[in-house]
């Protein structure tokens, strides 16, 4: 017996799990229950308007009404959401987006695609220069 080789009185009986008091079958982790949170449908009154969305769409309102009443936290939040939604990205600017992607018309050879789209390096010996 030893390291890695327990007595077989305390090894794991085959066909029965390690873990019995894991999960139970149809629970939902955090992440699931937090989705599911989020899509429930909810009345909200928007002004003298009553309207049904999602919780999720309730928050971002909630937020953009406090945001409007200069409400920092609220401000902070709609900047945080602008920038994962890449609202404050110019897709015009080359430096804020990258390079355009070539497709060339006709197939290149190494050194032309080297010479037209990459940066100069000289091949070494292994890989064929």
């Amino acid at each position: 017996m030893g390291y890695k080789r327990a007595h077989r009185q305390h090894r794991f009986k085959a066909g029965v799990s390690g873990n019995r008091q894991g999960r139970k079958k149809g629970d939902r982790n955090s992440i699931a229950l937090f989705k599911e949170i989020a899509m429930e449908k909810v009345r909200v009154r928007l002004g003298e308007e009553t309207r049904i969305m999602t919780r999720a769409q309730a928050v971002i309102y909630a937020n953009y009404a406090a945001a409007l009443k200069k409400k920092s936290h609220a401000l902070a939040n709609m900047f945080l959401l602008g920038e994962e939604a890449l609202e404050f990205v110019d897709l015009t600017d080359e430096k804020q987006v990258g390079c355009p992607i070539g497709v060339p018309a006709r197939r290149l050879t190494p050194e032309e695609w080297l010479s037209a789209f990459g940066p100069e390096r000289k091949l070494s010996e292994d890989e064929g220069g």
